[in-house]
């Protein structure tokens, strides 16, 4: 099954939030002192701790948002998205599926945005990297994987293999559209799963009978190529 654009939200707008605060679209200042001033636009993070916090903002704003309500909706009632990944037996009759984040994380995958941003001098707010975030999970670029709620606790402790081949989402593109932007720890962490991935025998629980189209065949990515692109 290929990927069905008709499926895709005609407005997928981050801004349809429910909550807002005082503090929602926070901004990079313009200098130290003013580094949330959210009448401001910038290419430059100073501070650590609020690129942290910044990060973490984008999440909630991602989390709450009506497109990403309408993102996991679609996952489970269209592409039929409502069993457990590792507990194949394990649907949502049965017990609540939620979905997880991998290989890369939403902390990880905001950053990541974040930085190419920064990197290309491209504005910065949180609602702009939120967008781009959302768009990107519509775009089926990101991974997830539908996990009972065992297995998902689990899986944040990292007692839990989760092979890519259960993954929903080209994360190959992903990976190779932002790969000046991501660490080279995050590089060699992903290309270990994707040689465990590929000798591991696990079973895919029929992830690649459901939609095969949305993750390209796993390679490894080239240090050499790695090295490459963040001389660009």
């Amino acid at each position: 099954m290929a990927i069905d654009k008709s499926k895709i939200p005609s407005n997928n707008n981050i801004v349809d939030i429910t909550t807002v605060d005082k503090d929602e679209n926070l901004s990079i200042g313009k200098s130290k002192d003013d580094i949330f001033a959210s009448s401001y636009y910038t290419t430059s993070i100073y501070d650590a701790k609020e690129f942290k916090r910044f990060v973490k903002k984008v999440e909630s704003i991602v989390r709450q948002s009506q497109p990403y309500r309408e993102y996991l909706s679609i996952l489970k009632e269209d592409y039929q998205l409502d069993f457990c990944a590792v507990m194949g037996k394990v649907d949502d009759d049965m017990a609540s599926i939620e979905f997880h984040h991998y290989p890369f994380s939403l902390y990880d995958i905001v950053t990541i945005v974040l930085k190419k941003r920064l990197n290309n001098k491209e504005k910065v707010s949180t609602l702009l990297v939120a967008q781009e975030v959302m768009d990107l999970h519509f775009q089926h670029m990101v991974g997830v994987v539908p996990l009972s709620i065992t297995s998902h606790e689990l899986a944040h402790q990292g007692d839990l293999f989760i092979n890519l081949k259960q993954i929903f989402g080209n994360i190959s593109k992903f990976v190779k559209s932002y790969l000046k932007d991501i660490s080279l720890s995050d590089i060699k962490k992903f290309n270990k799963l994707v040689e465990m991935s590929t000798t591991d025998d696990s079973t895919d629980n029929g992830f690649l009978d459901i939609d095969i189209q949305t993750n390209s065949k796993l390679e490894p990515i080239s240090l050499i190529d790695y090295s490459k692109s963040k001389k660009k």
